[in-house]
């Protein structure tokens, strides 16, 4: 994990980061709730 875009206080950096994370978040949550749901049928 990359650290040094924390540090800096390029906002435009920043909030790239904080989208890549929610995306991949919500990437997972699909991915979890589309395994639940094979598992289920």
């Amino acid at each position: 994990m990359d650290t040094l875009g924390w540090k800096s206080d390029d906002a435009e950096q920043k909030s790239r980061g904080i989208s890549t994370i929610i995306a991949g978040a919500i990437v997972i949550a699909v991915a979890g709730m589309t395994s639940q749901f094979f598992n289920a049928a």
